[in-house]
């Protein structure tokens, strides 16, 4: 059993508290322990047989550590110590410390009350100088000392002791996280650098420290500030043009990436101690260097997050500076040279390169994103973060995987040992037994180089999507929904060759704000279909419908025969009917081939839905007459679940009547406040996961009974995320009668995986261990 069933210190009596004669108060009191055991022992917890795993990070958090979801930076001590910094780690791992390979703490206090981390981080002197912003919580904190006015952002940076992340180095003319009642670690710890109005970007987008004095670069004015690291005060400033991140060559120099506001014609330069420009490096055509660092010998080391997605090296004589050589896969995980699948991941084969650096043994660290560091004036992209550390000659010391952030496993359905999320590809060994022992990350599936309009990389990180994962005649295809399911991504596979979706067709409810994707229609609802196979879209190959925005919803699904569903708030349901595959070998749908249900009784809302052909049943949750829509839970599946039989062989125009339905507010131990964000159907279960704690409600679907709960267990740190996301919930039946359960974790970076056996099954299994 997990840890999470365990009862609770709290739930058991204290010696001495019955004042009985010791018979009778033994037993009175034994009587009240097993009352207490009743009452504070999750719902379910008995008769749930289950085990608490994961997907996608190396930790669980078990041991109260994780790997972040993203990181922007690295710093590196010549020891060897990696420091990370990032804008945005769900949990609070914005700066996170590495020692040897493993999560030796967080630095704290960057999330939250108006605080972020940032893009950049520095070590010297003693002290860790992480980039950073600071906001007013929407003009909540406006008027305390140490924060912005209304409708005001200040970027700057936090000083921290090294040996110490989680406190602050406060120094005169600091400021922030100013509270009379709990004081912070890192009060006045925050330089302001800039005060911009709310939308403007002007974060510090590198730092270096030498010489007791910390550069740090702001590519919105131009400049690079310098900054004594002892008093904090303003040495003096230079211009370049758009600065971004640096590395100090241990002289007195430093190098500097300029023209960082976009992807081409960046260059890397270095300035001597009077802000001089002195050298520059001769980077290859088409490289996007993202980082430097420099080696106790003085050659550079570049990281280039362009096609190549590779380290170059650089040897330095004076002023003049050369190419010594290349470090990794040339094409990085995307590379298919000597029989390489792409987007398959291993040793050297980089993707998303973010950061770089080197210790005094010449030991080689790497930071990676899946996409590249946050361009600027954008959000975080959030593909997850990969970091490793390399010998001198390039062999492999220790990596570090946190891959998931607003992500949901879902397996192959032909063939369960294989699982995808929106852009990774894991392989999954059930005889694995111990807690997140049973994945391996192989592939990276979205090519930014190959399929460059993929809404992955154009619709920020809610666009990647929550995949339905299909076979049709055989072949493999992926459904995505963005996180406000206004739109289903479409895309095709092929495991056998390449580790890659690619893009297929896509239907959006509506016209999609922005420049993307091109020659979309004006407005309304609209299909694209991929006709000439090229995955980019054309003028010709949109299909318009009215004019006007689909109905309003929130329910997209996908059957095991290819057709689409999508449940409406108010207008019923439509059935996008699969036409076959075109002969691009892309599913094929038309609004000419659309069937439209009306709503269903007893329902008034449909939010979320599950069609399966080979039985002809229907699952379906929202709101009815008599548990109206809640719009302080609009994201979640509704108030009430019901399954309707005969689905198909139903008339339309005749009154369907459920088979149950289950009033999910009534749910034993549930608050009704506890709004349920997700729903799978797999076997003979149904699974509901709460959307606050990543609770798991397991009901029968044959009768719809409530059956028990299963909750994140004591391999996990007894902790989840929230579950915020329309597919936040997937589920499969293995041969064995195992069921696996996935449920999304964006605090620490992975999915949760319950396994559980029910207890007929694991019943059946030990009479057949049991026979000679």
């Amino acid at each position: 059993m997990a840890d999470a069933h365990r009862v609770p210190p709290a739930c058991v009596p204290r010696p001495g508290q019955t004042r009985f004669g010791p018979c009778l108060g033994s037993f009175l009191a034994t009587l009240g322990l097993i009352v207490l055991l009743l009452l504070c022992t999750p719902v379910g917890a008995a008769g749930l047989d289950y085990r608490t795993s994961w997907v996608g990070n190396t930790l669980g958090f078990g041991n109260g550590r994780w790997v972040p979801n993203a990181v922007e930076d690295i710093a590196v001590t010549p020891e060897g110590v990696v420091v990370t910094n990032t804008e945005w780690d769900e949990a609070g791992g914005e700066i996170t410390l590495i020692r040897d390979g493993k999560v030796d703490g967080v630095g704290d206090h960057t999330h939250g009350w108006g605080n972020f981390g940032g893009d950049a981080i520095a070590v010297g002197d003693g002290y860790a100088f992480t980039a950073a912003r600071i906001e007013n919580a929407g003009g909540k904190l406006a008027n305390r000392p140490g924060y912005p006015e209304k409708n005001t952002v200040w970027f700057g940076l936090m000083r921290r002791e090294l040996d110490h992340l989680s406190r602050g180095a406060p120094f005169e003319g600091g400021v922030g996280n100013a509270d009379d009642v709990n004081p912070s670690p890192v009060l006045n710890s925050f330089l302001r650098i800039t005060a911009v109005r709310e939308g403007e970007d002007a974060a510090v987008r590198g730092l270096a420290v030498q010489n007791n004095v910390l550069y740090a670069a702001t590519p919105l004015r131009n400049r690079i500030d310098r900054f004594d690291t002892r008093t904090m005060r303003r040495l003096g400033t230079w211009e370049a043009e758009q600065p971004g991140k640096m590395a100090p060559d241990g002289a007195g120099n430093l190098w500097v990436i300029l023209r960082t506001a976009g992807t081409q014609g960046r260059q890397v330069v270095r300035f001597d101690a009077d802000g001089k420009r002195t050298a520059q490096v001769p980077l290859p055509a088409g490289t996007l260097p993202v980082d430097i660092a420099v080696g106790v010998d003085g050659r550079l080391l570049i990281a280039d997050n362009g096609p190549n997605q590779n380290l170059l090296w650089f040897q330095v004589e004076g002023n003049t500076v050369t190419p010594a050589g290349e470090l990794g896969e040339r094409g990085g995980a995307y590379s298919t040279r000597n029989g390489a699948r792409a987007g398959s991941v291993g040793p050297l084969r980089f993707q998303g390169l973010t950061s770089v650096g080197l210790d005094r043994k010449g030991n080689i660290y790497v930071a990676m994103s899946g996409m590249g560091p946050r361009p600027v004036g954008h959000r975080p992209y959030h593909f997850g973060a990969v970091l490793e550390s390399y010998t001198p000659d390039a062999k492999p010391r220790w990596r570090l995987e946190g891959l998931l952030f607003l992500d949901t496993v879902h397996v192959d359905p032909g063939d369960p040992g294989w699982a995808y999320t929106g852009t990774r590809r894991f392989r999954l060994d059930f005889d694995h037994m111990d807690p997140g022992s049973e994945w391996r990350y192989t592939g990276i599936t979205q090519d930014p180089f190959r399929y460059p309009q993929d809404a992955a990389f154009a619709a920020g990180p809610e666009g990647r999507g929550f995949p339905l994962m299909r076979r049709i005649q055989g072949r493999l295809f992926g459904f995505f929904t963005d996180r406000h399911a206004k739109y289903l991504k479409i895309y095709r596979f092929d495991p056998a060759r390449s580790e890659l979706a690619v893009p297929a067709g896509f239907i959006s409810t509506r016209r999609i704000e922005g420049n993307w994707p091109p020659f979309q229609p004006p407005s309304g609802e609209w299909i694209w279909h991929d006709d000439n196979g090229d995955s980019r879209f054309q003028a010709n190959e949109f299909e318009r419908n009215s004019g006007r925005d689909a109905p309003a919803m929130q329910a997209w699904w996908v059957d095991d025969r290819g057709d689409v569903w999508a449940g409406s708030y108010d207008q019923g349901i439509r059935r996008f009917r699969l036409r076959g595959l075109d002969r691009q070998g892309n599913p094929d749908y038309s609004f000419d081939t659309v069937e439209r249900e009306p709503m269903p009784a007893p329902f008034t809302k449909v939010q979320r839905l599950q069609y399966f052909p080979e039985t002809d049943t229907m699952y379906l949750t929202g709101a009815t007459a008599a548990k109206p829509y809640d719009p302080g839970q609009w994201d979640s599946i509704g108030r009430v679940v019901a399954r309707y039989d005969n689905w198909r062989g139903t008339s339309r125009n005749t009154v369907r009547k459920p088979r149950y339905v289950v009033e999910l507010d009534s749910l034993p131990g549930r608050r009704p406040t506890q709004g349920i964000e997700g729903i799978a159907v797999a076997g003979d279960y149904m699974f509901l996961v709460e959307a606050e704690k990543a609770h798991v409600r397991v009901l029968e679907n044959r009768t719809g009974r409530h059956i028990g709960v299963m909750t994140p267990g004591g391999e996990v740190g007894n902790e989840s995320g929230w579950v915020d996301v329309p597919m936040g919930i997937t589920a499969l039946r293995r041969p064995n009668g195992e069921y696996v359960v996935f449920v999304e974790e964006d605090a620490r970076g992975k999915n949760l995986m319950y396994r559980w056996r029910p207890a007929a099954v694991a019943a059946a299994s030990a009479g057949e261990a049991k026979r000679p």
